[in-house]
């Protein structure tokens, strides 16, 4: 939509644009509501009209991100994200697991799941698997795991774990899941 121009340079002439409000770029291709919506011009300004599943004022906002747990699908429903729950699981977000009581943790640990397995969050000062060991000095679990991670220290001697929710990975759940095996050769993903 924008209009297209010679204007002199220093090697004769050169094709400039003249964009309509709001567009960018030297041929006027980067729109106002980025890839996700379309602008409705209206009085000299412009609204963004966003596409299904995306909101905020340049239809910026993804609403499924991180919408559904457990390996859920986020689909948009008539105005807000919905989940289809992976088997075993239900619940508005899939958070619900029918067989967390199967869970034994000892020591007031609590059952939880992550990625379809259920692992005892401990408390501080106790380990294992089912929060059945004592750990005297200082819990190595403690602030280990990001992003909603649970650590499970296996025993006093082992290393922790830490179980990661789908969408991260990482020995401490802090890359994006898209990072994994991106980069080669020593490089570090980071998703802006």
């Amino acid at each position: 939509g924008g209009v297209c121009s010679l204007e002199p340079s220093l090697n004769g002439f050169k094709e400039m644009c003249s964009c309509p409000l709001g567009y960018k770029g030297s041929s006027c291709e980067i729109s106002p509501c980025g890839k996700y919506g379309k602008p409705i011009f209206a009085d000299n300004n412009f609204r963004c009209a966003c596409l299904p599943g995306y909101s905020g004022d340049k239809c910026e906002r993804d609403m499924c991100w991180q919408h559904c747990q457990n390996g859920g699908t986020c689909v948009v429903g008539i105005k807000q994200p919905e989940c289809i729950c992976p088997k075993h699981f239900s619940g508005r977000r899939c958070e619900n697991y029918p067989n967390k009581t199967k869970c034994s943790c000892q020591n007031g640990g609590d059952c939880v799941v992550v990625n379809e397995k259920t692992v005892c969050k401990c408390p501080d000062q106790w380990g294992g698997y089912n929060c059945e060991k004592s750990i005297r000095n200082s819990n190595p679990c403690k602030n280990l795991c990001q992003n909603g991670g649970v650590c499970v220290l296996p025993s006093v001697e082992k290393d922790p774990i830490c179980y990661c929710r789908d969408s991260w990975t990482g020995a401490t759940c802090n890359q994006p899941a898209s990072c994994r095996n991106f980069c080669k050769n020593g490089g570090i993903c980071a998703v802006s």
